[in-house]
């Protein structure tokens, strides 16, 4: 059986956690695209720390993956002295290239970090996460 390709190309649906037990986990979507280990895209999450800023936050993400290795740097899109610190995340794609694990930290005044997972959304189950989230009643 041929080994999956490890593109990151796609959808993906995921969670990142604070390593402080005060604050709740996150879920988001990220539509990314790898072409030859350079990896860009776009993340939606609900908006969790930044009141008057809408319900959702979206943030931009440009990185790279080699082998299993994958990095990147989320930018949050708004204002910009709400959103000037970047988050970095480091994690490692799994065999099947069906989920990234890792760690994310956010360096300077804020000093934050956790763990992160990412899953690959395909087919019906695309179609379906597509439908949850125009649903202004359900969070990711």
């Amino acid at each position: 059986m041929a080994r999956p390709s490890l593109s990151l190309s796609g959808a993906w649906t995921g969670v990142f956690d604070y390593d402080d037990p005060a604050c709740d986990a996150v879920g988001f979507t990220a539509d990314i695209t790898d072409i030859a280990g350079a990896v860009w895209g776009d993340t939606t999450e609900p908006n969790s720390f930044a009141p008057g800023f809408g319900d959702r936050l979206v943030a931009s993400l440009s990185g790279a993956r080699s082998g299993n290795e994958v990095t990147f740097t989320k930018t949050y899109i708004g204002e910009e002295q709400l959103f000037e610190n970047e988050v970095f995340y480091a994690g490692n794609l799994n065999d099947t290239g069906r989920r990234i694990t890792g760690t994310w930290r956010i360096a300077g005044a804020y000093d934050l970090s956790g763990p992160f997972v990412m899953n690959r959304v395909d087919g019906q189950a695309l179609e379906r996460l597509l439908e949850r989230t125009q649903s202004a009643d359900v969070d990711l």
